[in-house]
Protein backbone atom coordinates (compact mmCIF):
# COMPACT_ATOMS: atom_id res chain seq x y z
CA UNK A 1 0.00 0.00 0.00
CA UNK A 2 1.66 2.98 -0.89
CA UNK A 3 2.17 5.98 1.72
CA UNK A 4 1.44 9.45 0.81
CA UNK A 5 3.70 12.49 2.28
CA UNK A 6 1.49 14.30 4.61
CA UNK A 7 2.10 18.05 5.20
CA UNK A 8 2.97 19.25 8.51
CA UNK A 9 0.44 21.10 10.07
CA UNK A 10 1.64 24.70 10.59
CA UNK A 11 1.80 25.77 14.64
CA UNK A 12 -1.39 27.79 15.80
CA UNK A 13 -0.39 31.61 16.66
CA UNK A 14 -1.66 32.58 20.28
CA UNK A 15 -5.47 34.62 19.91
CA UNK A 16 -4.52 38.25 20.98
CA UNK A 17 -6.18 38.81 24.57
CA UNK A 18 -9.38 40.09 24.86
CA UNK A 19 -7.64 43.45 26.75
CA UNK A 20 -4.44 43.78 25.28
CA UNK A 21 -3.42 47.27 23.75
CA UNK A 22 -2.80 47.44 20.40
CA UNK A 23 0.91 47.79 19.38
CA UNK A 24 2.08 51.03 17.86
CA UNK A 25 3.94 50.72 14.81
CA UNK A 26 8.01 51.71 14.98
CA UNK A 27 8.65 55.46 15.15
CA UNK A 28 10.48 56.47 12.04
CA UNK A 29 14.00 56.95 12.01
CA UNK A 30 14.49 60.71 11.22
CA UNK A 31 17.99 60.23 10.09
CA UNK A 32 16.48 58.05 7.29
CA UNK A 33 16.87 59.63 3.97
CA UNK A 34 19.48 62.53 4.89
CA UNK A 35 23.43 63.16 4.72
CA UNK A 36 25.58 61.91 7.33
CA UNK A 37 25.77 65.74 9.05
CA UNK A 38 22.34 66.22 8.77
CA UNK A 39 21.30 62.53 10.16
CA UNK A 40 23.59 63.25 12.86
CA UNK A 41 21.78 66.62 13.77
CA UNK A 42 18.28 65.17 13.49
CA UNK A 43 19.24 62.70 15.68
CA UNK A 44 20.36 64.82 18.50
CA UNK A 45 18.07 65.41 21.56
CA UNK A 46 15.95 68.12 22.04
CA UNK A 47 15.79 70.49 24.97
CA UNK A 48 12.85 69.82 26.66
CA UNK A 49 10.47 72.56 26.26
CA UNK A 50 10.25 74.61 29.07
CA UNK A 51 7.16 75.16 31.04
CA UNK A 52 6.61 78.71 31.94
CA UNK A 53 6.94 79.28 36.08
CA UNK A 54 3.91 81.24 37.99
CA UNK A 55 7.05 83.22 39.73
CA UNK A 56 7.82 83.94 35.75
CA UNK A 57 7.55 87.42 35.04
CA UNK A 58 6.64 86.68 31.23
CA UNK A 59 3.34 85.84 30.83
CA UNK A 60 0.29 84.50 33.00
CA UNK A 61 0.94 81.90 35.13
CA UNK A 62 1.15 78.61 34.29
CA UNK A 63 0.28 75.33 35.94
CA UNK A 64 2.97 72.59 35.14
CA UNK A 65 0.02 70.26 33.55
CA UNK A 66 -0.56 73.51 31.20
CA UNK A 67 -3.41 75.07 33.06
CA UNK A 68 -3.17 78.35 34.30
CA UNK A 69 -2.59 78.77 38.18
CA UNK A 70 -4.93 80.47 39.81
CA UNK A 71 -4.22 83.77 41.45
CA UNK A 72 -3.53 84.26 45.57
CA UNK A 73 -5.08 86.28 47.13
CA UNK A 74 -1.98 88.73 48.81
CA UNK A 75 -2.27 88.85 52.30
CA UNK A 76 -2.63 92.48 53.52
CA UNK A 77 -0.06 93.93 55.71
CA UNK A 78 -1.16 94.29 59.35
CA UNK A 79 -1.27 98.40 59.89
CA UNK A 80 0.53 99.17 62.88
CA UNK A 81 -0.90 103.33 62.59
CA UNK A 82 -2.27 103.94 65.99
CA UNK A 83 -5.98 105.05 65.17
CA UNK A 84 -7.94 106.99 67.03
CA UNK A 85 -8.08 106.11 71.25
CA UNK A 86 -10.63 104.44 72.28
CA UNK A 87 -13.23 105.92 74.57
CA UNK A 88 -11.95 104.65 77.95
CA UNK A 89 -14.20 101.91 79.79
CA UNK A 90 -15.97 102.99 82.67
CA UNK A 91 -13.81 101.17 85.76
CA UNK A 92 -16.80 99.75 88.26
CA UNK A 93 -13.71 98.82 90.51
CA UNK A 94 -13.58 101.07 93.55
CA UNK A 95 -10.28 101.79 94.18
CA UNK A 96 -9.43 102.75 98.17
CA UNK A 97 -8.02 105.64 98.93
CA UNK A 98 -4.56 106.89 99.53
CA UNK A 99 -3.60 106.04 102.75
CA UNK A 100 -0.81 108.42 104.00
CA UNK A 101 3.25 107.59 104.31
CA UNK A 102 4.54 107.17 107.22
CA UNK A 103 7.23 109.92 108.12
CA UNK A 104 10.38 109.42 106.77
CA UNK A 105 12.88 108.79 110.23
CA UNK A 106 16.16 111.36 110.21
CA UNK A 107 18.84 109.45 109.71
CA UNK A 108 20.20 108.27 112.11
CA UNK A 109 23.81 109.24 113.28
CA UNK A 110 26.82 106.10 113.55
CA UNK A 111 27.20 105.53 117.18
CA UNK A 112 31.09 105.65 118.05
CA UNK A 113 32.37 102.43 118.52
CA UNK A 114 34.16 103.05 121.71
CA UNK A 115 33.78 106.80 124.37
CA UNK A 116 37.38 107.22 123.39
CA UNK A 117 35.65 108.21 120.22
CA UNK A 118 32.45 109.84 120.96
CA UNK A 119 33.21 113.54 121.96
CA UNK A 120 30.44 113.76 123.85
CA UNK A 121 32.08 111.61 126.89
CA UNK A 122 33.70 113.88 128.71
CA UNK A 123 36.20 113.22 131.77
CA UNK A 124 35.54 114.28 135.44
CA UNK A 125 36.22 117.98 135.44
CA UNK A 126 36.49 118.87 139.25
CA UNK A 127 39.56 118.31 141.08
CA UNK A 128 41.13 118.77 145.18
CA UNK A 129 41.75 122.74 143.82
CA UNK A 130 38.92 122.98 141.63
CA UNK A 131 35.77 120.90 143.21
CA UNK A 132 33.31 123.04 141.12
CA UNK A 133 34.51 123.21 138.18
CA UNK A 134 32.03 122.76 135.47
CA UNK A 135 32.20 122.42 131.38
CA UNK A 136 32.12 125.43 129.08
CA UNK A 137 32.69 126.08 125.60
CA UNK A 138 35.85 127.61 124.15
CA UNK A 139 36.06 128.58 120.84
CA UNK A 140 39.40 128.46 118.95
CA UNK A 141 41.92 126.91 116.79
CA UNK A 142 44.29 124.51 117.28
CA UNK A 143 47.72 127.02 117.44
CA UNK A 144 48.35 130.50 116.51
CA UNK A 145 52.04 131.79 115.69
CA UNK A 146 52.46 135.38 117.71
CA UNK A 147 54.91 137.76 117.39
CA UNK A 148 57.92 136.40 119.10
CA UNK A 149 57.18 133.10 118.63
CA UNK A 150 59.61 130.44 116.40
CA UNK A 151 56.56 128.40 115.83
CA UNK A 152 52.73 128.59 115.86
CA UNK A 153 53.27 125.84 118.59
CA UNK A 154 55.76 127.14 121.15
CA UNK A 155 57.12 126.52 124.65
CA UNK A 156 55.52 130.24 125.63
CA UNK A 157 51.90 128.65 125.39
CA UNK A 158 52.29 126.05 128.09
CA UNK A 159 51.03 128.05 131.13
CA UNK A 160 49.66 125.05 134.10
CA UNK A 161 46.30 125.71 136.11
CA UNK A 162 45.01 124.59 139.12
CA UNK A 163 45.71 121.26 138.30
CA UNK A 164 48.88 119.07 139.74
CA UNK A 165 50.32 118.18 136.32
CA UNK A 166 53.57 119.84 136.10
CA UNK A 167 55.30 117.18 134.61
CA UNK A 168 52.30 117.13 131.79
CA UNK A 169 53.05 120.72 130.90
CA UNK A 170 56.30 120.59 131.30
CA UNK A 171 57.36 117.55 129.17
CA UNK A 172 54.68 119.65 126.20
CA UNK A 173 56.82 123.00 126.55
CA UNK A 174 60.13 121.04 126.12
CA UNK A 175 58.78 119.30 123.20
CA UNK A 176 57.34 122.86 121.53
CA UNK A 177 60.86 123.85 122.10
CA UNK A 178 62.70 121.03 119.84
CA UNK A 179 60.01 119.07 117.80
CA UNK A 180 56.92 121.31 117.71
CA UNK A 181 56.22 119.12 114.50
CA UNK A 182 55.64 116.24 116.40
CA UNK A 183 52.96 118.13 118.67
CA UNK A 184 50.88 119.29 115.61
CA UNK A 185 50.94 115.90 114.12
CA UNK A 186 48.99 114.69 117.62
CA UNK A 187 46.22 116.94 116.77
CA UNK A 188 43.72 116.73 113.99
CA UNK A 189 41.11 119.51 113.50
CA UNK A 190 37.91 117.31 112.74
CA UNK A 191 35.96 120.56 110.93
CA UNK A 192 32.90 119.90 113.20
CA UNK A 193 34.00 121.60 116.47
CA UNK A 194 35.78 118.18 117.37
CA UNK A 195 39.46 117.15 117.46
CA UNK A 196 40.82 113.61 117.52
CA UNK A 197 44.19 113.26 119.85
CA UNK A 198 46.42 110.68 119.29
CA UNK A 199 48.56 109.62 122.34
CA UNK A 200 51.20 106.79 122.44
CA UNK A 201 49.33 104.90 125.37
CA UNK A 202 51.11 101.80 127.33
CA UNK A 203 49.56 98.29 125.78
CA UNK A 204 47.26 97.08 128.73
CA UNK A 205 48.64 93.35 127.53
CA UNK A 206 51.75 94.22 127.16
CA UNK A 207 52.81 97.79 129.14
CA UNK A 208 56.21 97.72 127.55
CA UNK A 209 54.67 98.68 124.24
CA UNK A 210 52.92 102.25 123.73
CA UNK A 211 50.19 101.66 120.79
CA UNK A 212 48.98 105.00 119.17
CA UNK A 213 45.20 105.65 120.48
CA UNK A 214 42.93 108.18 119.07
CA UNK A 215 40.70 109.95 121.44
CA UNK A 216 38.50 112.52 120.10
CA UNK A 217 36.87 115.49 122.38
CA UNK A 218 35.25 118.80 121.85
CA UNK A 219 36.30 122.16 123.20
CA UNK A 220 34.28 122.38 125.91
CA UNK A 221 36.63 122.83 128.96
CA UNK A 222 36.35 122.80 132.79
CA UNK A 223 36.23 126.39 133.87
CA UNK A 224 36.68 128.19 137.23
CA UNK A 225 35.61 131.46 138.59
CA UNK A 226 34.55 132.04 134.62
CA UNK A 227 38.35 131.27 133.33
CA UNK A 228 39.76 127.95 132.71
CA UNK A 229 40.69 125.84 135.32
CA UNK A 230 43.47 123.84 134.41
CA UNK A 231 45.62 124.58 131.07
CA UNK A 232 45.13 128.13 130.17
CA UNK A 233 44.78 128.78 126.20
CA UNK A 234 47.80 130.09 124.56
CA UNK A 235 48.13 133.16 121.63
CA UNK A 236 44.79 134.55 120.44
CA UNK A 237 43.99 134.57 116.49
CA UNK A 238 41.47 136.14 114.28
CA UNK A 239 39.16 133.17 115.17
CA UNK A 240 40.15 132.73 119.09
CA UNK A 241 42.98 131.61 121.12
CA UNK A 242 44.88 128.15 120.61
CA UNK A 243 43.89 125.42 122.34
CA UNK A 244 46.56 122.90 121.77
CA UNK A 245 47.81 122.52 125.24
CA UNK A 246 44.22 122.57 126.77
CA UNK A 247 43.21 119.37 123.93
CA UNK A 248 46.23 117.03 124.59
CA UNK A 249 46.10 117.36 128.47
CA UNK A 250 42.04 116.86 128.33
CA UNK A 251 42.77 113.65 125.38
CA UNK A 252 44.80 112.08 128.48
CA UNK A 253 42.25 112.90 131.30
CA UNK A 254 39.59 111.18 129.20
CA UNK A 255 41.63 108.45 129.01
CA UNK A 256 42.86 108.46 132.97
CA UNK A 257 38.95 108.84 133.47
CA UNK A 258 39.29 112.62 134.90
CA UNK A 259 41.62 115.14 135.65
CA UNK A 260 42.01 114.43 139.14
CA UNK A 261 43.80 110.92 137.91
CA UNK A 262 46.28 112.57 135.74
CA UNK A 263 47.37 114.34 139.28
CA UNK A 264 51.53 113.77 139.34
CA UNK A 265 50.90 111.73 142.50
CA UNK A 266 47.97 109.34 140.63
CA UNK A 267 48.82 109.09 136.92
CA UNK A 268 49.86 105.75 135.85
CA UNK A 269 52.16 107.10 133.32
CA UNK A 270 54.03 109.70 134.11
CA UNK A 271 56.55 109.34 130.08
CA UNK A 272 54.64 112.19 128.42
CA UNK A 273 57.40 112.26 126.06
CA UNK A 274 57.06 108.47 125.22
CA UNK A 275 52.51 109.39 124.83
CA UNK A 276 53.91 111.64 122.06
CA UNK A 277 56.56 109.51 119.87
CA UNK A 278 56.17 106.28 121.36
CA UNK A 279 59.21 105.57 122.50
CA UNK A 280 59.62 105.70 125.91
CA UNK A 281 61.91 108.20 126.96
CA UNK A 282 65.37 108.16 128.87
CA UNK A 283 65.78 109.04 132.43
CA UNK A 284 68.32 109.49 135.07
CA UNK A 285 69.65 111.65 138.14
CA UNK A 286 71.75 114.36 137.43
CA UNK A 287 74.44 113.71 140.30
CA UNK A 288 74.75 110.08 138.73
CA UNK A 289 77.05 111.98 136.25
CA UNK A 290 79.80 114.98 136.67
CA UNK A 291 79.15 118.66 135.65
CA UNK A 292 81.10 118.31 132.38
CA UNK A 293 79.30 115.26 130.93
CA UNK A 294 76.28 116.91 132.31
CA UNK A 295 76.71 119.32 130.13
CA UNK A 296 77.77 117.51 127.35
CA UNK A 297 75.02 115.22 127.62
CA UNK A 298 71.90 118.40 127.40
CA UNK A 299 73.72 120.49 124.71
CA UNK A 300 73.73 116.88 122.46
CA UNK A 301 70.57 116.29 123.13
CA UNK A 302 69.18 119.69 122.34
CA UNK A 303 71.22 119.56 119.05
CA UNK A 304 69.37 116.65 118.18
CA UNK A 305 66.31 117.77 118.34
CA UNK A 306 65.54 115.47 121.76
CA UNK A 307 63.02 117.61 124.67
CA UNK A 308 64.66 117.32 127.65
CA UNK A 309 63.06 118.17 131.22
CA UNK A 310 64.09 118.52 134.91
CA UNK A 311 62.26 117.27 138.58
CA UNK A 312 63.07 119.36 141.40
CA UNK A 313 63.65 117.68 144.07
CA UNK A 314 60.63 117.02 146.71
CA UNK A 315 60.32 118.26 150.60
CA UNK A 316 61.09 115.63 151.88
CA UNK A 317 64.29 114.45 149.59
CA UNK A 318 65.69 118.03 150.46
CA UNK A 319 66.76 119.14 154.00
CA UNK A 320 66.07 121.81 155.40
CA UNK A 321 69.09 124.02 154.56
CA UNK A 322 68.90 122.74 150.71
CA UNK A 323 64.92 124.14 150.64
CA UNK A 324 65.76 127.07 152.34
CA UNK A 325 68.69 127.92 149.55
CA UNK A 326 65.96 126.62 146.77
CA UNK A 327 63.81 129.13 147.94
CA UNK A 328 66.60 131.87 147.94
CA UNK A 329 67.45 130.94 144.44
CA UNK A 330 63.78 130.61 142.97
CA UNK A 331 63.51 127.15 142.48
CA UNK A 332 59.93 125.43 143.26
CA UNK A 333 60.93 121.87 144.77
CA UNK A 334 58.68 119.12 143.65
CA UNK A 335 58.12 120.60 140.29
CA UNK A 336 59.09 120.36 136.54
CA UNK A 337 60.61 122.66 135.00
CA UNK A 338 61.46 122.32 130.72
CA UNK A 339 65.30 123.12 129.31
CA UNK A 340 65.21 125.62 126.82
CA UNK A 341 69.01 126.42 126.29
CA UNK A 342 72.82 124.98 127.60
CA UNK A 343 75.58 127.65 127.84
CA UNK A 344 78.64 125.12 127.30
CA UNK A 345 81.27 127.92 128.03
CA UNK A 346 79.15 129.70 130.97
CA UNK A 347 78.04 126.62 132.37
CA UNK A 348 74.62 127.76 132.22
CA UNK A 349 71.05 126.47 131.65
CA UNK A 350 67.37 127.84 130.89
CA UNK A 351 65.03 126.22 132.67
CA UNK A 352 60.98 127.07 131.86
CA UNK A 353 58.73 127.08 134.49
CA UNK A 354 55.17 126.15 133.17
CA UNK A 355 53.53 128.28 135.34
CA UNK A 356 54.76 130.85 132.95
CA UNK A 357 56.67 132.61 135.35
CA UNK A 358 59.41 132.40 137.83
CA UNK A 359 61.81 130.61 135.02
CA UNK A 360 65.61 130.28 135.74
CA UNK A 361 67.77 131.61 133.23
CA UNK A 362 71.57 131.47 133.36
CA UNK A 363 71.15 128.58 136.32
CA UNK A 364 74.71 127.04 136.67
CA UNK A 365 75.07 123.66 136.08
CA UNK A 366 76.11 122.74 139.80
CA UNK A 367 73.25 124.04 140.99
CA UNK A 368 71.25 121.98 138.52
CA UNK A 369 72.92 119.21 140.22
CA UNK A 370 72.26 120.24 143.72
CA UNK A 371 68.33 121.10 143.96
CA UNK A 372 67.20 118.54 140.97
CA UNK A 373 67.26 114.65 141.33
CA UNK A 374 65.76 113.70 137.81
CA UNK A 375 66.38 114.09 134.12
CA UNK A 376 64.01 113.09 131.35
CA UNK A 377 65.67 113.08 127.71
CA UNK A 378 63.34 112.82 125.00
CA UNK A 379 63.69 109.77 122.10
CA UNK A 380 65.18 111.17 118.73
Amino acid sequence: MAIANAKKPEPKKPAPLANAPAQKAPAPNPAQGKSYAAGVAALKPKPPVKIPSPTDTLGPAVHANGYPEPKHKKKKKKDNTLGPTPAPQQNTTVTPAPQPKPPTAAPVAAKPATPMQDPAVNPDPTNEYAPNAAYAKTAGVVAVKAEGDEHAIDPSDVEQGALGDCYFVAQLAAQAKTNPGRIQDLIKDNGNGTYTVTLHLKDKAQPWKRVPTPIVVDSQFPQKDGSAAYAKPGDSGSTGPELWVMLIEKAFAKYSGSYEQIRGSKTKDGDVFGMMSGVESRSFSPASMGADKLLETLTKALANGQAVSFGAKSKTSADETVQNEAKTEGVVLNHAYSLLKVDAKARTVDLRNPWGVKHLTAFSVDKLIKFYDSVDVAAK
